[in-house]
């Protein structure tokens, strides 16, 4: 009886090693892996999961998560820990496919700037702006306001409007000429998609908090002031920008001040004559009225716009 016991016991063992080994062998391969997001920002000290999703469903559902660099956050299946100001790749893996996700570990002061900064605070609002400049020692200053709604805009200097409205990324801008005439210019794609816009697109981590301001990190502002010199260089002008000071404020989730100040070095050549101007400008953008404002492009305007749309 007990030869009998011992042979079905092996027996059942053997069958029970067979389907765990048939079961690993004929899994179905990873075809797919995704991930929710594939870059995401963080703070210190919180925490943020990742959803990972394999293809077929009865592929090996195991994901495996790594992290760059466990001394600026820490993964473990998914959800991501941060420790320390920086950036981190998080890796998702499985079977034989693999899924990389930029993350940015922001110090937590950063988070009003962040959120301030969100699309949706600027549909509508307000922004009354002065700019004081001295030109190699003449001063000249002006005031202007702006009315944003949604994808139109009243720009008022003095007594002048000038109108503009976004069509996808067509800017139509409609400036006053005498009478009810309008003068329309078109220009293209206002984001800018070429490699020097790119490089001058500021982010949360290039600004800290001082006071009641995020000012421009003092390394960056000298980077972003020779990207700025390099780009504005014509065949005749020569233009280096220096001592620059980018600072915002942000009360109760809204930006509601930007101020900036450079000094800007001109060298104007033509022929054999040669110029220098100096320049040192400030500029103080103050944001109001967030929700409050409507902008009505008047009939006359809009006629000249809808002529200049037709012929673009």
């Amino acid at each position: 009886m007990l030869r009998i016991f011992k042979r079905i016991f092996r027996l059942s063992f053997l069958i029970f090693i067979f389907v765990l080994l048939t079961g690993c062998i004929f899994k179905q391969a990873v075809e797919k892996l995704t991930v929710d997001q594939s870059e995401v920002i963080t703070f210190v000290d919180e925490e943020l999961t990742l959803i990972a999703k394999v293809l077929p469903l009865d592929a090996k559902q195991k994901v495996i998560w790594l992290s760059s660099d466990e001394k600026i956050a820490t993964v473990e299946d998914g959800t991501i820990t941060a420790l320390s100001n920086g950036n981190v790749v998080i890796t998702a893996i499985a079977g034989t496919k693999s899924v990389k996700v930029r993350v940015t570990v922001l110090n937590t002061d950063s988070k009003d700037l962040l959120e301030a900064m969100d699309d949706s605070n600027f549909l509508n609002y307000q922004v009354d702006l002065g700019v004081f400049m001295r030109v190699n020692g003449e001063y000249i200053d002006s005031k202007s306001k702006m009315f944003v709604h949604n994808n139109k805009m009243e720009t008022q200097i003095d007594s002048e409007k000038i109108y503009t409205l976004i069509l996808g990324d067509t800017v139509y801008v409609a400036t006053h000429y005498s009478g009810d005439k309008w003068g329309v210019v078109t220009t293209e794609d206002p984001e800018g998609s070429n490699g020097i816009d790119e490089q001058l697109i500021l982010s949360v981590a290039d600004f800290s908090k001082v006071e009641n301001y995020y000012s421009l990190k003092e390394d960056k502002a000298k980077e972003y002031a020779q990207l700025i010199s390099d780009y504005m260089r014509f065949e005749a002008i020569v233009l280096q920008v220096e001592n620059l000071i980018y600072k915002i404020k942000v009360t109760e989730g809204k930006i509601r001040e930007i101020e900036i100040k450079f000094d800007c070095r001109f060298n104007i050549t033509e022929g054999e004559r040669s110029a220098d101007v100096n320049l040192n400008l400030f500029m103080k953008m103050t944001f109001i009225n967030y929700g409050n404002v409507i902008v009505d492009i008047p009939k006359e305007v809009m006629d000249e716009i809808n002529i200049a749309r037709k012929q673009h």
